[in-house]
């Protein structure tokens, strides 16, 4: 009886308790899960760093994907100048600007209506005048002439009205859905997420 004893005993630990059976074993679904936890950790810690680099990542892959969509090559500065200008001005601007908009707790269409009809006009202002001005600057290695300043503000002036009809018809609808689905601490990311469809919409809007 005793032999028998031990050879179940042994039978049990080769194949295993009921306990050990019902533990998850490590799987792909586990490390996505551990990267998404280090991601909320970093977010946590360093929430400017953290959305600066999530930002110029999609804004970067979002320009590729537009040169895709219209079949050019790749645009290389026109993808090194968004990057730049994502992580240093799209980002810290609105880390701020959405901090403080959600600290006031207005109501939402209250909040829709200083976002995208006070602030989104002079924000695009100041985007593409940024944008241009990188891209002069990358483009000749050099800080651009007083001439270059003038040319980039006249072709802003052009772009400006084009890009706000349809920066309303997309980021109205966004902005809503942000303002009521999306937690505080995600709306950079969410933003930056709606922003790769942007980019995407406006390289099928401008595809000849």
């Amino acid at each position: 009886m005793q032999k028998m004893v031990v050879t179940r005993k042994s039978k049990k630990n080769l194949n295993g308790t009921p306990e050990d059976l019902a533990k998850p074993q490590p799987s792909a679904q586990a490390a996505t899960t551990s990267l998404a936890g280090l991601y909320k950790t970093a977010l946590v810690r360093y929430p400017l760093t953290t959305n600066c680099t999530m930002a110029g990542s999609i804004t970067g892959g979002s320009v590729l994907a537009s040169n895709i969509l219209k079949n050019t090559p790749w645009d290389w500065t026109e993808c090194l100048a968004m990057v730049i200008v994502a992580s240093t001005f799209i980002t810290p601007m609105l880390s701020y600007y959405y901090g403080w908009l959600n600290k006031q707790k207005f109501d939402t269409l209250v909040a829709l209506f200083i976002d995208q009809v006070i602030f989104s006009p002079v924000f695009t202002l100041a985007l593409l005048t940024y944008r241009l001005l990188v891209i002069e600057t990358l483009a000749s290695k050099s800080l651009p002439s007083l001439q270059i300043l003038m040319t980039s503000y006249e072709k802003v002036q052009v772009q400006l009205p084009i890009v706000m009809k349809l920066s309303w018809m997309f980021w109205i609808p966004c902005r809503y859905i942000m303002l009521n689905l999306v937690p505080d601490m995600h709306h950079i990311v969410g933003g930056n997420i709606a922003n790769f469809v942007w980019n995407i919409v406006l390289a099928l809007q401008t595809k000849d």
